[in-house]
């Protein structure tokens, strides 16, 4: 099973200050498009297929395919292994893959030649799943962020260090006594040179991709079919995290140890447009073609975080050591005395030009293999109409968000195959394999699989679908620049279910 190797580089936690980073802009733009068991167990391979209710989100044609009405509802159960130094994090989530209805309306004079029926959909169907928690640590550190604070903070009087969101934590680093200046505003870390220190963060990350949608297909003798989708996504992300340095015995330092806490939530409403066609040339061959505006979303963003350092108080006789050994800071949105205008964000986010290129070909009704092939251009995702203007480009030789965005980021392609045996009129066996390819330049193994396996019952007018889904990758982190690296093993297992009746 490959995996990815991938590193994060970002300062700390959730990405650095501000709201909006690379990372984040890669996050909201991958989707998965497995809203049914049935789509889920066949690698969500339905771009040519059509007549489920996962083909809304993915080519609109699937719709015209319906020659009766339908509703379809699908609960999952989703298990998200973290594994790092020993320690295995689980985290369980209860979604709803979908809940659609399908209409169909034929005309009241069956030609033999033309327009065979017209379908209206409306529904919702999970596009992205953030819920997670992991543990990563790193043993008998020389170094610290806390020298990375000091180096940030150099020249810079205590009392401005709140005016620049640069060195936002810098400031809270010097309330809690953990950097501090000498006459020449040269900021010193509070562990000695020579002192070692163990490192770890805990991260608990919440969050979904929703999609509304409204559908309107047709079937042109059932041989074309067309079909368009307007897509309301609701997007929701949510961290908390917590990094903790812990300072050895033998330090010559008096610090013990000091953690950093941070809160982050990000909430947005985004709208797209999908057209799409499914042609047959013969009825066991069937070509779909697909396209998928940017999502257009308005987003707003908050932080809170604080901070708590411990000393030893036998040993904390300097005057710039706390006298009972404690030093607490925090900071919330909102805080008037400090006016942090950063910490909450109102800004707009383009998510990437899609195109889905699809087939499909069918056994004598008796089995399918189908293939979709997603387009996808990274690099165009973009951050627009920030706090003051800000339009997230950079000036002279400093780089912007989106500019990092553009020289970070890459075209790519993800591959989904899917396969379906129909045992008998009422038993379907199934399975399916997706391969997402690597959106970094430069990073060609950051690429990774999933795989599927299902089985269906039909049953008159009703059925229901069974789903296993599978993948794995490594993460590895870097706490802030010139930290050791962390990798975290991810495991995510899930279990989907549809219930669907026709009428």
């Amino acid at each position: 099973m490959k995996k990815i190797q991938l590193l994060i580089a970002a300062l700390l936690l959730s990405g650095g200050i501000m709201a909006q980073s690379t990372d984040e802009a890669l996050r909201y733009s991958q989707q998965h498009f497995n809203g049914t068991a049935r789509s889920a167990a066949m690698g969500g391979a339905f771009g040519a297929l059509g007549g489920d209710f996962s083909s809304l989100s993915i080519n609109p044609a699937g719709i015209g395919v319906y020659r009766s009405s339908e509703f379809t509802f699908s609960p999952s159960i989703e298990l998200t292994k973290a594994k790092n130094s020993g320690i295995t994090q689980d985290n369980y989530s209860f979604t709803i893959g979908n809940i659609g209805y399908v209409a169909t309306f034929k005309p009241r004079l069956d030609k033999k030649e033309g327009w065979k029926n017209f379908n209206l959909g409306l529904g919702y169907n999970r596009m992205n799943n953030f819920n997670r928690e992991s543990i990563s640590r790193v043993s008998n550190s020389s170094n610290s962020i806390l020298d990375e604070w000091a180096i940030n903070a150099r020249g810079i009087p205590s009392d401005d260090l709140y005016n620049s969101s640069s060195i936002f934590y810098e400031r809270l680093g010097y309330d809690a006594f953990l950097i501090n200046p000498d006459e020449n505003l040269n900021y010193q870390a509070a562990l000695e040179t020579g002192d070692i220190v163990d490192q770890e963060r805990f991260l608990d990350e919440k969050g979904y991709i929703g999609e509304y949608l409204i559908s309107f297909g047709a079937n042109y003798n059932h041989k074309l079919y067309l079909g368009a989708t307007i897509g309301i996504q609701d997007l929701f992300y949510e961290s908390t995290s917590s990094y903790t340095e812990f300072a050895k015995r033998d330090n010559a330092s008096p610090l013990q140890e000091f953690t950093f806490n941070e809160f982050y939530e990000t909430s947005g409403i985004g709208v797209n447009f999908k057209f799409g066609a499914i042609y047959k040339p013969t009825n066991e061959l069937r070509l779909g073609l697909a396209i998928h505006t940017p999502t257009f979303y308005d987003m707003e963003s908050e932080r809170s975080t604080s901070i708590i350092s411990f000393f030893d108080p036998s040993r904390s006789d300097h005057p710039l050591y706390p006298s009972d050994g404690v030093a607490v800071h925090e900071f919330v949105s909102g805080d008037e005395e400090n006016r942090r205008v950063y910490d909450f964000a109102e800004y707009n986010f383009e998510t990437p030009f899609r195109a889905i290129a699809s087939a499909a070909y069918l056994f004598k009704k008796r089995a399918l293999i189908s293939v979709d092939y997603e387009y996808i251009n990274y690099s165009d995702a973009k951050y627009k109409d920030g706090p003051n203007g800000d339009n997230f480009y950079g000036r002279g030789d400093e780089m912007g968000i989106n500019d990092e965005i553009n020289s970070f980021y890459q075209t790519t392609g993800n591959l989904r195959v899917g396969a379906e045996y129909r045992v008998n009129s009422y038993l379907s066996l199934r399975g399916g394999f997706a391969h997402f390819g690597s959106p970094y330049k430069n990073f060609s193994e950051a690429s990774y699989e999933q795989y599927s396996l299902g089985w269906g019952l039909k049953r008159n007018n009703f059925f229901f679908d069974m789903a296993y889904l599978y993948n794995t990758k490594d993460e590895s982190y870097l706490f802030y620049p010139g930290s050791a690296v962390s990798k975290v093993e991810f495991q995510n297992h899930q279990m989907r279910m549809t219930f669907g009746f026709k009428f």
